[in-house]
């Protein structure tokens, strides 16, 4: 047995068993060139998402997470009772993200927590109010108050309150915790009750209202504001209070502050592709499963 090149040589073997050789090898290597194959096969069929590919017509959804969450639970609706039609909810990317790619056509409907603004109408889009939703006063799970005037809310935001005994509480200091200035609620918050007054100095700053909403449920003391729908979700505890002696749950009150739209952004030339389910958006069978979720079908 010799070594030569690398390459295991042995003199006594016959043409027929370096024959063998060879063909395992070429087996082995075309073995190798299958796998490669099924493997980016196989990768082409997977979504970022993990999940298969939906087959039929697929509805493309992202936008605002909180309107996009809302139309999750009626797409679950609208799919019991209709098959031909799927959908695919994408990642976030707020209310100005739903009109971009609605007019890329990366997605077919824009959730949207605001009514578009001006330049955004100039676009391609069509845009539908489907459902309201109130802001909430509320209180963290410590503080049970059911109801402040406008003007004693805003000496509590300013600071010009800071402890609850004032306003029939404990004895003990607020705490306020809110979100930046750009955040919708925040500004529905400053159209009702605060104006131009700043917050006061001591108060918590969230990035997001799901930051606010997880600060106000574990704290102590505290109170801020949050979208009704979600303070009444199964994992708060948080309280709402009534302002004006007005409650954000009641429909039917004088609610001192402007509800925020919740809205869908299209390409009105797709209209047909997805008709049945803007229906079924503003249908009756609706304002059913939207007072459930704290909401208002759009007026």
């Amino acid at each position: 047995m010799e070594f030569g090149n690398g390459i295991l040589s042995n003199p006594g073997h016959s043409a027929g068993v370096d024959q063998l050789i060879t063909k395992t090898f070429r087996l082995i290597g075309l073995m190798a060139v299958i796998i490669t194959v099924v493997a980016c096969s196989s990768q082409e069929l997977v979504l970022d998402s993990g999940e298969a590919e939906p087959s039929g017509k697929v509805i493309r959804i992202s936008g605002a997470g909180g309107t996009t969450g809302v139309l999750k639970g009626l797409a679950e609706e609208y799919s019991r009772t209709t098959s031909d039609v799927s959908f695919k909810f994408l990642d976030g990317s707020g209310s100005g993200g739903a009109v971009k790619g609605v007019n890329a056509d990366a997605l077919d409907l824009g959730a949207m927590s605001r009514v578009p603004n001006d330049s955004e109408i100039e676009t391609r889009i069509d845009y539908l109010t489907f459902a309201e939703e109130r802001v909430a006063v509320v209180t963290s799970p410590d503080i049970h108050i059911s109801s402040l005037s406008i003007e004693q809310i805003r000496a509590v935001f300013t600071g010009e309150i800071d402890n609850w005994s004032s306003v029939g509480g404990p004895d003990a200091l607020i705490r306020l915790i809110v979100t930046d200035e750009e955040d919708s609620n925040t500004k529905i918050i400053r159209t009702g009750i605060m104006g131009d007054s700043p917050f006061s100095e001591t108060a918590l700053v969230m990035t997001s209202e799901t930051d606010a909403k997880s600060a106000l449920n574990n704290s102590n003391s505290a109170i801020g504001y949050l979208a009704y729908s979600g303070a009444i979700g199964s994992a708060m505890d948080v309280h709402s209070m009534a302002i004006d002696g007005q409650h954000p749950a009641d429909e039917d009150n004088d609610y001192p502050l402007s509800p925020r739209s919740l809205g869908i952004a299209f390409l009105p030339e797709k209209i047909d592709e997805f008709q049945g389910f803007v229906d079924f958006l503003t249908g009756s069978v609706v304002q059913g499963i939207l007072s459930k979720q704290g909401l208002m079908a759009a007026r």
